[in-house]
This record gives structure tokens, C-alpha cells and sequence, in this order.
């Protein structure tokens, strides 16, 4: 997904929205790359 950036940086994890058009207000398919990285870290 091209909206979001999911990373880890040593022992963090790191999740960057990208999308200024819309002040990075979060859709549905963001909530689920979000949850889903966070179910995997």
C-alpha cells in the first residue's frame, strides 16, 4: 500500500501515513495493514 510505510527499526516498530492530500486521515484498508502489522510484531 502506497498510503502507508510499515517498518522496524531495531526493537520499534514504525508505521508513517502518506497522504498529505487528505491530512493522513486513515481509510479502511489502512486500519487493516496497520492492525495486521502490529498482530505480527
Amino acid at each position: 500500500m502506497s498510503d502507508i510505510s510499515l517498518r522496524i527499526q531495531g526493537k520499534a516498530g514504525r508505521i508513517t501515513l502518506q497522504r498529505p492530500e487528505a491530512l493522513n486521515a486513515m481509510t479502511y484498508d489502512m486500519c487493516l495493514a496497520i492492525e495486521k502489522a502490529l498482530i505480527e510484531w
